[in-house]
């Protein structure tokens, strides 16, 4: 794997949970060396069965396995199988993601329609979605799912999270190359900074500190072509003609009453003829 020579995590989606691919993958762990992979691995939107999750997770106790969940585990039609693996995870194992723009969360569909997206700012809906899969007795709300996850992405992502494994490979590279060379690369990069400002915890705080959500854009403003629309043309087309008629009738009947006057003065010219 180019992650294990690089000693960084590695981001693998498996594709609507296919078991023979997560078999492969489970074989590669199973026989490779320490040094052979990743110090992590991200299951990025994760569909599979939880058999599935938990015996990625045990295949090789040099590589940590990352379950990320969107919100699509908070849908009413979520599988039971994916209920499941948000049950047996490990909490120190959790991600969070958006997966946008689809997985859009249901409350986002209500307010915005069809103009909604997923985002990074509705993670939460993720969290609170995860929460409601281990239920009520586990004492954890959505919150304690978003700072969770959030601690879990300190500890297995990189570089420019302080206080993250990643911190020490890091601290190795710059010593390799030299800190000038990677100047161009962690240019202002402080994945911390602002973050703890936002709440007195810290990375991940929910509190009245923190900075609001943003919130997915509004709707699309363009017209609907309704039929109704098209009804009312032809109502007034059906108007017009039916005025256009109205009035024909009027002049017939009109040009009607003269023919019959004409008649009348022709009979009357004719018969005092005949008396002279």
């Amino acid at each position: 794997m180019a992650a294990s020579d690089n000693n960084v995590p590695a981001q693998i989606r498996v594709v609507d949970g296919c078991s023979e691919a997560v078999g492969d993958l489970k074989d590669l762990l199973v026989n490779a060396d320490a040094e052979e992979v990743p110090p992590a691995i991200h299951l990025v939107a994760w569909s599979g069965s939880c058999e599935d999750m938990l015996s990625l997770q045990k295949a090789n106790s040099s590589c940590a396995v990352y379950v990320g969940f969107t919100a699509a585990i908070g849908f009413a039609k979520a599988s039971r199988e994916l209920k499941d693996c948000a049950f047996d995870c490990p909490l120190d194992k959790i991600l969070l993601e958006s997966d946008g723009p689809n997985a859009i969360p249901t409350a986002a569909v209500e307010f915005y329609g069809k103009g909604a997206f997923s985002h990074c700012g509705l993670v939460p809906f993720a969290g609170e979605g995860v929460a409601a899969c281990r239920g009520a007795s586990a004492g954890l709300s959505g919150a304690d799912i978003v700072n969770l996850a959030s601690a879990n992405m300190k500890t297995m992502f990189g570089p420019t999270v302080e206080g993250g494994e990643g911190e020490l490979r890091w601290a190795n590279i710059v010593a390799e190359l030299g800190s000038e060379a990677v100047d161009d690369v962690n240019v202002n990069v402080n994945v911390n900074a602002g973050v703890e400002e936002a709440g007195e915890g810290g990375i991940g705080e929910i509190g009245e500190g923190a900075p609001p959500l943003p919130p997915p854009p509004p709707p699309s403003k363009k017209k609907k072509k309704t039929k109704g629309g098209k009804k009312n043309k032809n109502n007034e087309q059906a108007d017009t003609n039916t005025n256009t008629n109205n009035n024909n009738k009027e002049e017939t009947d009109k040009i009607g009453q003269n023919n019959e006057e004409n008649e009348e003065e022709f009979d009357a010219e004719f018969f005092a003829d005949l008396a002279v």
